[in-house]
């Protein structure tokens, strides 16, 4: 079967082959002869005032991420469980990922829902870095794509022509350009032009995710994706709301580990990476314990 989480809740575009293997009489007394009968439904507490995911309308990244703010430096909540901008959209998950007595683990009943995001350190840029990725979220809001910064480091290409193409992919660019997080990047055309010079790079892979589309597949490297909103790469905290990883799961291990040690570690983002989305694995494991049911009943 191929199960996309994104159709069950996940602000996550993550589409994955399962296969699933019955014993034969339990699949013949289940009425079975092919795939399990997967049905999207809603994955959140009820609410009258809110639509539930579906195939047309999956979260997104800002339904994942909307209340996780940086203030000076450090990842907080932007509301209580109790503020009313939880209760409906984008409010809704992320309610659920924090809030939701649903999904505190059977063995910690008494915990309380985290009043400061667990996992949530933040990555350290230096200036020049976080001015690339600045710059990468200035270009995808104006439709630019990001890879005019490889072009820009393109080592056939003289200090002349270097500027001549950067200008030429910049014609339609808006000035000011400004940064989501409100940073005046450039105030006219000449000034985007040397800065885009400037910043050159020839890392090729990174770009930010929108707020208003599902993320892509989680990886287990954090280095590949921008916040949509701070010039910094994703925490795990950040990274496990978007595969739907409640916010008191707290995840244990060195957040990072080198090559040859994640060959017997499991870093934090490799933890949160690999996983099938919660869920995703709670629809798989429903739908199972239906068939079974229904096979018992038989």
């Amino acid at each position: 079967m191929r199960l996309n989480a994104m159709h069950f809740g996940v602000p996550q575009h993550r589409p994955r082959m399962f296969l699933v293997g019955l014993r034969t009489d339990v699949a013949r007394a289940a009425g079975l002869s092919g795939s399990l009968p997967f049905y999207v439904s809603g994955q959140l507490p009820p609410s009258p005032l809110c639509p539930v995911p579906s195939v047309n309308r999956p979260l997104t990244v800002r339904h994942a991420l909307w209340d996780l703010v940086d203030v000076d430096g450090e990842l907080q909540y932007a509301a209580d469980c109790g503020d009313l901008s939880y209760m409906c959209s984008p409010g809704r998950y992320a309610w659920t990922m924090r809030c939701s007595p649903e999904w505190l683990p059977p063995a910690l009943p008494e915990a309380a829902p985290p009043s400061r995001p667990l996992n949530a350190t933040q990555r350290k840029h230096s200036p020049p870095i976080e001015l690339r990725f600045r710059l990468y979220q200035y270009f995808d809001a104006v439709g630019i794509r990001p890879g005019l910064l490889n072009v820009a480091a393109d080592p056939g290409l003289d200090g002349n022509s270097r500027v001549e193409v950067v200008e030429h992919f910049l014609r339609a660019a808006p000035v000011p350009a400004i940064a989501p997080d409100g940073t005046v990047l450039a105030e006219n055309k000449q000034e985007l032009v040397a800065l885009v010079v400037a910043a050159a790079t020839k890392k090729h892979s990174q770009r930010p995710m929108r707020w208003d589309e599902p993320s892509p597949t989680v990886m287990s490297l954090p280095d590949d994706f921008v916040h949509p909103r701070y010039p910094r790469t994703f925490t795990v905290r950040e990274l496990a709301r978007l595969q739907s990883f409640p916010d008191n799961f707290e995840f244990r291990s060195k957040e990072t580990t080198g090559s040859e040690r994640r060959k017997f570690e499991v870093p934090q983002y490799t933890q949160v990476g690999n996983a099938v989305p919660p869920l995703l694995a709670k629809a798989v494991g429903q739908t199972l314990a239906s068939q079974i049911r229904k096979a018992k009943d038989a």
